[in-house]
């Protein structure tokens, strides 16, 4: 999934939660946006990490 199709899925799940909680304001959409945001972030610095994790591992095998 490239960043383009994350961000609509982000904002389709914005616009669904809009709908379903009407109660909330603009304040508490805004914190949602930000939290979620930030589960994207840690997400990528975990897929980096794998990726780096990865590519050691298959240095100590072509020098083995």
């Amino acid at each position: 999934m490239n960043k383009s199709e994350r961000m609509r899925a982000l904002q389709e799940e914005l616009k669904r939660l809009e709908t379903e909680t009407p109660s909330m304001d603009g304040d508490q959409i805004e914190q949602l946006l930000f939290r979620m945001n930030n589960i994207g972030y840690s997400l990528k610095r975990i897929a980096d990490s794998l990726g780096d994790i990865k590519r050691m591992m298959q240095q100590d095998r072509s020098e083995l």
